[in-house]
């Protein structure tokens, strides 16, 4: 499995409901790059650490490592984000929200240098994790409910929504 459970978050609750509301406020940004930055290395922005869509070339600042981005966004300062950061299972860095839009709305086809931590915010059934191992494709659930998910997204992997709803997570990167 490229997916494993590593527990339950306790304060689920707060963090959904604190998650849900940034999302509705912030819908133009979402609408735009599908994420929320939640931490920073030099640029204190919603929108700081973006990935790169096809042709659009890289994504930091020269010199700018993604484990310098590790810093909680002052906003976020004293929130149940800042509560899950600080209180997580392990370190995270480059933190953010990502919410995939329903009905078909896949990620390119990549791996990244490191594995991610996963924390559910809201799913459907119908949403997938691909990913791709010599002969084998497999796709995978998550659930949100609370629980804690570490994904290997050093394999080459996509993620795919389907359903009819939005998913939402917050992703961190992880140095295991």
């Amino acid at each position: 499995m490229n997916i494993s459970k590593i527990g339950k978050y306790d304060k689920f609750d707060e963090i959904y409901e604190f998650i849900i509301n940034l999302v509705n406020d912030n819908l133009n940004i979402i609408n735009e790059h599908n994420q929320l930055a939640i931490q920073y290395a030099t640029d204190p922005s919603w929108t700081n650490c973006m990935g790169h869509k096809a042709g659009q070339g890289k994504f930091f600042d020269k010199g700018v490592k993604e484990t310098d981005f590790c810093k909680t966004l002052p906003q976020l300062l004293n929130t149940p984000i800042d509560d899950f950061l600080n209180n997580a299972p392990h370190t995270l860095y480059r933190s953010r929200i990502f919410v995939a839009h329903p009905i078909g709305e896949c990620y390119s086809h990549h791996k990244d240098p490191v594995k991610r931590l996963h924390l559910p915010i809201i799913t459907n059934p119908e949403s997938y994790f691909l990913s791709y191992e010599p002969d084998e494709i497999r796709h995978e659930n998550m659930i949100a409910d609370g629980t804690m998910y570490i994904v290997d997204t050093t394999i080459p992997h996509t993620f795919c929504n389907y359903g009819d709803s939005q998913r939402i997570h917050v992703v961190g990167s992880l140095n295991l």
